[in-house]
């Protein structure tokens, strides 16, 4: 049990001053954590070709300048003409018709795709249809081992495009806007390697080859015709990288980083790149470079198996749909164990925008909670989650959070982590009836799908509150921040709102910029986003700058003391480049990792509304509380009592020395959970006997001794030490000393200590230090 200072030694019933002296943040280090360097991640490294077999049955290759299928319909091959491209142009090089000397050839036109080598090929019967796969190009042969009877032969590839045929000596061309695809003129190659050049034509909506009887005749089998595909492409806005997120990956020790890839205007890819603690981006992998457009992707983590899960929105399927895929890293390396898979059903109604968050638990099941915005008849959303696990098997199939009907539910965000226990979904609500502002929802969910605390308000006033960002959990706690845009009606200027809850209690609901005291309210802000390492919460998001128009991407670095937040690390300036810096998600490491207080914020920066570049920051924040000086006795507040000020950040003077003496942080951080942040009293009397202890209160401090009595409120005796020299150390436990909760909160400490010398100021033989004012976090 704590003790209280006795009556005598500090009469409690002095005036508090409700006022206080100005105060001065220090730490151990007293130093802002180094900015490792930024990272470039939107370039991509087309240095191979990627391979995939997604799920659908095809076989799918994806190469500099295109992507391609093999599958029930053939060989498709999409180029790859930039995202001003209005739609995929889908060119179909499989034949329909095979005549030799006039005659039909029978073959197999449903025969699968198999991977040969570096290329694969259709065993149709008649013939082998062929392809090298190379980087740049298509090699396409047909290959004829026989043939029923010697005769001109024609093979008929039927091609439905809007695009412009031109034919030359070299060929076809099929030319748009912003690039052509070449299909050369046919080479005939017979056993011995004569080399025959065949007529290639675009008839009726088709590719017509043709090699004359007198060729066939007297060539030595087998006969293979050889036409070869390439792309050029005239758009300079060909990469275009945007929408990213990242999830840390604790086995492997890096981030998993993903974004959209443009391939045209209606078709967006998802790429994967593995990145290093200290920024250095692996080459990567393609999550899905299908014809399906998948949109917005988002990423989290699933623990031991530390198997990363990716979902994003299937925008191109009727209705458009939530799909997910497991990914692994390894090395440098991204593997897939599973082909993609459905999560939101097949149920009436788009699923659109999901996000997901991860499970931390080391033992027991794990799963991966998706949540996503479902559009009902009427034009009603609602929010609706399901549970997958680390092999991609649904769990939990789609289950929907109760919805007041009239209601729009959108915009949702899940907890990038559960903290081992659940998740915390939140979205934007609005109730079209009855309100006329957007207020933010959320409900919890347990680590097995079951709703812990149904949909409560988490911030409602007569303010539009959209798009929310959830950050992962306090450790051991259900302890989370929301942050979201936040502005009146009909203004175009926004702040952040932040929101700290406690299960399903708002602690606070703050804005960000009168929290940092940043001056900044009047600057529109948007794009927050915000995650936890377990002990602290940093929030990015974009600042316009007035004189230019573009958006700086800055970062704050909070921690809750108590029920209160409060800033670490304020308006951080993280990058600029003079374009606007958007879309920044928090991803951090969290307390398994060497560097336990790092974020990474990837982003894109718009070059203009057809070229997106992503790159990222790296963010190391602080750990534990601040601690800062108060009442200092240097005639700067309170005055001293017999005028003996002392020196600055010091305590009043005592007799042995005209400075005063000195209450510091000499080691360890204000954290409740580790506990060893050392205050030690310095400059004292030699020998002399120390009492620190412990108040609830920082006040500019009344005349007490020969000092000031600054630390006031309720006060609890801490440790009474003799000073070895002129200094004397508090004990490591100050917080469970102090009994200060596992959350934190605000306290007060001083040193009392003994100045026998009678005659120096007052009749008094004691003196105090300065104040120390802590904010203990977790």
């Amino acid at each position: 049990m704590n003790r209280r200072l006795p009556p005598p030694a500090f009469p409690l019933a002095l005036a508090l001053v409700s006022l206080c002296a100005p105060s001065t943040t220090v730490r151990a280090a007293d130093a802002t954590p180094p900015r490792p360097a930024l990272s470039s991640l939107g370039s991509i490294p087309f240095d191979r070709v990627a391979w995939d077999e997604p799920g659908d049955g095809a076989v799918w290759v994806r190469g500099a300048s295109y992507k391609a299928s093999f599958g029930a319909r053939g060989a498709q091959y999409m180029p790859a003409f930039g995202p001003r491209q209005p739609h995929n142009e889908v060119l179909t090089f499989s034949p329909d018709r095979v005549r030799v000397a006039g005659n039909e050839l029978e073959f197999d036109a449903g025969a699968p795709a198999r991977r040969v080598g570096s290329g694969l090929e259709f065993a149709r019967g008649a013939f082998t249809e062929r392809y090298e796969i190379a980087l740049e190009s298509i090699e396409q042969t047909f290959v004829f081992e026989t043939l029923p009877v010697r005769g001109a032969l024609e093979l008929r590839i039927p091609v439905t495009t809007a695009l412009d045929v031109l034919a030359d000596d070299d060929g076809l061309s099929f030319v748009g806007e912003f690039g052509r695809v070449t299909y050369s003129r046919a080479i005939v190659i017979d056993a011995d390697g004569r080399r025959t050049p065949a007529a290639t034509d675009f008839e009726d909506g088709a590719i017509v080859i043709r090699v004359d009887a007198a060729c066939v005749a007297s060539a030595r089998l087998p006969l293979v015709i050889d036409p070869v595909v390439t792309t050029t492409h005239f758009d300079s806005t060909t990469s275009d990288t945007f929408s990213p997120d990242a999830t840390w990956s604790a086995t492997d020790g890096s981030w998993l980083v993903v974004y959209n890839v443009a391939f045209s205007a209606t078709d967006n890819d998802v790429f994967a790149r593995q990145m290093s603690s200290s920024g250095v981006a692996a080459p990567g992998d393609w999550i899905d470079f299908t014809s399906n457009s998948w949109t917005a992707p988002r990423c989290a983590t699933i623990t031991p198996s530390d198997r990363m899960i990716v979902v994003a929105e299937q925008s191109t399927s009727v209705p458009k749909g939530v799909w997910g895929r497991i990914a692994i890293l390894s090395g440098t390396t991204i593997t897939f164990p599973g082909s993609q898979f459905n999560i939101g059903g097949t149920s009436a109604g788009d699923k659109t925008r999901p996000d997901v968050g991860g499970d931390s638990s080391l033992s027991g099941f794990k799963y991966a909670c998706v949540a996503w915005t479902h559009t009902l008849g009427g034009g009603d959303t609602e929010i609706g989650y399901a549970l997958v696990d680390a092999n991609g098997s649904i769990f939990l199939p789609p289950t929907y959070l109760p919805h007041d009907p009239g209601a729009l539910d959108s915009a949702v965000s899940v907890s990038k982590s559960n903290g081992t226990t659940s998740w915390v979904i939140a979205w934007q609500h609005y109730a079209s009836v009855t309100s006329t502002f957007t207020d933010i929802h959320a409900a919890r969910v347990a680590w097995n799908g079951v709703i812990v605390n149904p949909p409560f308000v988490v911030a409602a006033s007569l303010l539009f509150e959209t798009g929310p960002s959830v950050s992962s959990p306090l450790s051991g706690t259900n302890r989370n921040v929301i942050v979201f845009r936040k502005n009146p009606l009909l203004a175009t200027q926004a702040d952040v709102g932040v929101v700290a809850i406690d299960g399903a209690t708002v602690l606070q609901y703050v804005d960000l910029s009168l929290l940092e005291n940043s001056g900044m309210q009047s600057v529109d802000q948007l794009d927050a986003s915000v995650d936890s390492d377990g002990q602290h919460f940093l929030v990015a998001y974009s600042e316009k700058v007035p004189a230019f128009g573009y958006y700086d991407l800055y970062a704050t670095d909070l921690f809750l003391s108590g029920n209160a937040l409060k800033v670490a690390q304020g308006h951080v300036f993280t990058y600029n480049i003079s374009l606007p810096v958007l879309h920044g998600q928090v991803a951090a490491t969290g307390g398994n990792s060497p560097l336990p207080r790092r974020y990474f914020v990837p982003f894109d920066i718009t070059q203009n509304s057809t070229d997106h570049d992503v790159s990222g920051s790296l963010f190391d924040g602080f750990t534990g509380g601040t601690v800062s000086v108060f009442c200092s006795g240097d005639g700067t507040g309170t005055p001293c009592p017999c005028g003996n000020s002392g020196a600055t950040a010091f305590g009043c003077a005592h007799s042995a020395s005209a400075a005063g003496a000195r209450l510091w942080q000499i080691a360890g951080t204000a954290s409740t959970t580790s506990d060893y942040l050392q205050l030690q009293a310095a400059n004292l009397p030699p020998g002399a006997p120390c009492l620190f202890f412990q108040g609830t209160l920082q006040t500019a401090g009344a005349a007490f001794g020969d000092g000031l009595f600054c630390a006031q409120g309720t006060i609890t005796r801490l440790a009474v030490v003799f000073a070895a020299g002129t200094s004397a150390n508090a004990p490591f436990t100050i917080s469970s000393l102090g009994g200060v909760p596992a959350a934190g909160g605000f306290r007060t400490y001083q040193a009392w200590y003994r100045d026998a010398n009678t005659s120096f100021c007052t009749a008094s033989t004691f003196n105090l230090t300065n104040g120390l004012a802590v904010d203990w976090s977790h």
